[in-house]
């Protein structure tokens, strides 16, 4: 089970300043009441949001099929219809590949760059 708790801007713009948007909101990942990672979430618009993810090395073995759609649905509990993620990481991006070749994922060119987007 995955828990998201909001934490404060201040705290990822101290900590993680290439992950910090002022617009944007912050969350921690918890396994078990641990942190494995952070999620930020940065409106496009009122309906849309670009959602970035960084997952601690040593717990990246939780990025499956279940947790990658429980992350990207996450934003809908927020009132979000549409989330859009880029991958940074190559093994990430072939993951995402295969998810949409099999259907589960889409791709959108936004801006010139090509976001995944839940189905």
């Amino acid at each position: 089970m995955f828990v998201f708790t909001e934490l404060a801007g201040n705290e990822i713009k101290q900590f993680f300043p290439d992950f910090w948007d002022e617009n944007g909101r912050f969350f921690e990942v918890l396994r078990q009441e641990k942190c494995i990672g952070f999620v930020g979430i940065r409106p496009i618009n009122q309906k849309s949001v670009e959602l970035e993810v960084y997952i601690n090395p040593d717990h990246r073995r939780y990025i499956t099929k279940q947790f990658t759609f429980l992350v990207m649905d996450f934003p809908k509990q927020l009132g979000f219809e549409k989330t859009y993620m880029l991958p940074e990481h190559n093994s990430v991006r072939h993951f995402f590949d295969f998810l949409e070749k099999n259907g589960k994922l889409k791709t959108e060119t936004v801006n010139q760059k090509t976001y995944f987007l839940r189905v």
